[in-house]
């Protein structure tokens, strides 16, 4: 936009909605296009240090972010690379208190195929919910354009890919979490129920024998008996008294 008035009443609106991260889908884009060529309407006018400089005049303290994710216009990337993408900046939004400014060029096809996996990985929305969604938001500006978002079949091929991908993983995943959780309950088990078993094994191995030993005390001789010893007589035992002789 060659205007500065026009720029800095576009970024001005911006940021009066709190915005305070800036992410550009638009390849095309070079952050250090010379003024010659913005100005000539050759290249894209780089905005990020304007917006910079506007919330240092009118939002002090406010610390704004820039991401750029180039895409081709009406085209995709790599499946893993607007995965990644995605992923980390859905994991963003969760985890600070940022307020994101996600644009194209149109708003249609590159914008709308990110928003699409943003649903998914928010809200887990399934590829054909995160489109018809992203339609219906897309339809509600003030100037209604007749066009799809995502706006090509191949960015909603892309979604579609996307986001079958991530369901299955996440379901492979969770069968996964399930049998390990369910190795460790079996494992915990086995060892509750040693425990108890070796302790009494313990127990048992210290104690007396029962039974077969009192048994075997109580049982009748079967060898001969030993004879009795004989009792002295009650007065074999005493010693004879002396006799005492008087002489005559």
């Amino acid at each position: 936009m060659a205007d500065d008035f026009e720029n800095e009443k576009l970024l001005g609106s911006l940021l009066e909605q709190g915005i305070t991260t800036f992410v550009c889908l638009q390849r095309e884009y070079d952050p250090r296009a010379p003024e010659a060529k913005w100005r000539s309407g050759v290249a894209i006018r780089p905005y990020y240090e304007d917006a910079v400089a506007l919330a240092g005049a009118f939002y002090p303290g406010r610390r704004l972010q820039f991401l750029h994710f180039g895409i081709e216009d009406c085209s995709v990337v790599e499946d893993d690379a607007v995965t990644d993408f995605a992923v980390a900046l859905a994991r963003r939004i969760k985890t600070t208190n940022e307020v994101v400014y996600l644009h194209c060029w149109g708003g249609h096809g590159r914008a709308g195929t990110v928003v699409c996996l943003l649903l998914h990985f928010l809200y887990d929305q399934d590829a054909a919910s995160a489109m018809m969604r992203c339609q219906f938001v897309h339809d509600l500006r003030r100037v209604p354009i007749v066009v799809g978002s995502p706006q090509t079949q191949t960015q909603r091929d892309q979604v579609s890919r996307v986001i079958a991908r991530s369901i299955v993983s996440r379901k492979v995943a969770a069968a996964a979490a399930a049998e390990r959780a369910a190795h460790d309950l079996a494992v915990e088990e086995q060892r509750g129920g040693a425990a108890p078993r070796a302790s009494q094994q313990k127990h048992t191995a210290g104690a007396t024998p029962p039974g077969p030993a009192r048994r075997a005390s109580n049982a009748p001789h079967s060898g001969p008996t030993p004879a009795a010893t004989p009792r002295a007589p009650a007065d074999a035992a005493r010693p004879p008294r002396a006799c005492r002789c008087r002489g005559s």
